[in-house]
């Protein structure tokens, strides 16, 4: 058993430029947020994460993702849609 990727053109949902995440489950990186903020970000892929790996749960949402990012909290793993480390992510440098 693994995580599903889709591609996301197919259904128009394609993001790329800025977006809203919505944080459904503040685990560990995520933990400086609470459940229900919303966060400016910049999304830029042609494909949507639609299951978690094994061990993972879903954190956040998009519009175009229903796992915009996911989490293993017991190893400290983590994954996201979007990109942080640019300054279209105003709180990037909180994760």
């Amino acid at each position: 058993v693994s995580g599903k990727v889709a591609g996301a053109s197919g259904d128009g949902m394609r993001e790329f430029g800025p977006a809203k995440v919505k944080i459904e489950n503040g685990l560990g990186a995520f933990a400086c947020f609470k459940n229900g903020d919303e966060l400016d970000v910049w999304m830029s892929h042609g494909d949507k994460v639609t299951k978690c790996p094994p061990g993972f749960s879903p954190v956040a949402t998009s519009a175009g993702s229903p796992i915009a990012a996911f989490a293993d909290d017991k190893r400290k793993m983590y994954g996201v849609q979007f990109h942080p480390e640019v300054h279209h992510t105003p709180r990037g440098k909180d994760f």
